[in-house]
């Protein structure tokens, strides 16, 4: 033998070639990764968001007993449909008075939200 690598030149080509190959590979990956991780980050905080802003509804439609039948003789009915959206049990609550105080007001269209929810109590 004459000391003379015997490779050929275009195998130490094909090396270098999949080595890049497998680095582009690595860092796409990577950056797939990246994307995926970011991702899930923002939809993390739109629902803590959402969650928030829930939250903040809620309270803003959170009434007691006596305010709610306030509310049913002087308020607009979608006031209504949503403090009972987030408090169903104010429908029936003082034993109808919500009903009634929109009756004796006449308070039509909260008459008319009352009386189409399917939980209403009547003569109880």
């Amino acid at each position: 033998s004459s000391g003379i690598n015997a490779e050929p030149i275009s195998s130490g080509i094909n090396a270098e070639a999949e080595k890049k190959r497998e680095e582009e590979t690595k860092r796409q990956n990577a950056e797939i990764l990246r994307e995926k991780e970011k991702r899930r980050q923002e939809e993390e905080e739109m629902q803590k968001e959402m969650k928030r802003r829930e939250e903040r509804e809620r309270q803003k439609y959170s009434v007691n007993q006596d305010d709610f039948v306030t509310m049913c003789g002087e308020s607009e009915a979608n006031q209504v449909l949503k403090c009972l959206e987030h408090n169903p049990d104010l429908l029936n609550c003082r034993n109808g008075q919500p009903l009634r105080e929109a009756v004796n007001r006449r308070n039509l269209l909260v008459i008319d939200t009352l009386i189409d929810r399917e939980v209403l109590q009547v003569n109880t």
